[in-house]
């Protein structure tokens, strides 16, 4: 495969703004894996293999999917369909890549009819439930969007409150290794739902309680630990 070329311009780039951070690190990952004519499977679970070999088991397909439809309402990549089969092709691949090969490895998406391409833009010549359709799936892109927690933060635990960015994450499951870092955030989880526990940081919170068990078991007085050894009430 080879290199891909990137311009500065993307720093000032409007499409790439509108963007999160997962929506942009996807973006690039395709950018890397995608064929001389910047086509490539579009399928999540495909994507997922090609993109993130190393994060397999932490990505969903619904999550990718998600960001691969934000890619195509801004404009970045295009959507089509084949026999069944969704492929994707980078908007404007022909003005800043090399092409090499002399025949993709993915079918040409100009021969296919306009109703089966996602260009997420409105096009007269579209069926009127294609459009519909479309607009449905906008909608609901721009409401997930719209739950998504302040800082890109994710939900975590049993009862969906503790709060974590994946950096704060991956940094819990280095530190305690993965079961561990889930059993702490599962204790935070119950706390705030039983208790009403509030914290202006729940990675904060995690990394304070570990620090009292340490100091517990330094001085050899180790219970079993409880809601209430977590934490301080609510003001």
């Amino acid at each position: 495969m080879p290199n891909r070329i990137l311009k500065e311009s993307i720093c000032t780039s409007c499409e790439i703004d509108r963007l999160t951070t997962e929506e942009e690190n996807l973006f690039y990952r395709l950018l890397v894996n995608c064929d001389d004519f910047g086509r490539m499977d579009a399928r999540a679970p495909v994507l997922i293999s090609k993109c993130y070999p190393l994060r397999i088991h932490k990505l969903d397909d619904e999550q990718v999917d998600t960001e691969l439809q934000t890619l195509a309402r801004v404009g970045l990549v295009t959507l089509y369909e084949i026999n069944g089969k969704r492929y994707l092709f980078i908007t404007n691949w022909e003005k800043h890549q090399q092409k090499r090969a002399r025949h993709s490895k993915y079918p040409d998406p100009n021969g296919v009819k306009s109703s089966a391409i996602n260009r997420n833009h409105p096009q007269s010549n579209v069926p009127e439930t294609t459009r519909i359709e479309n607009t449905r799936i906008e909608n609901a892109d721009i409401k997930r969007n719209q739950k998504k927690p302040k800082d890109n933060k994710r939900p975590y635990g049993e009862f969906q409150n503790v709060l974590l960015t994946d950096a704060e994450y991956n940094m819990l499951d280095a530190r305690f290794g993965g079961p561990e870092a889930k059993n702490k955030i599962e204790v935070l989880s119950a706390a705030i739902e039983s208790k009403g526990y509030k914290y202006k940081s729940h990675y904060a919170a995690i990394l304070n309680w570990a620090r009292r068990e340490n100091g517990k078991a330094r001085r050899g007085n180790q219970p079993l630990p409880r809601n209430e050894d977590y934490g301080d009430p609510p003001a």
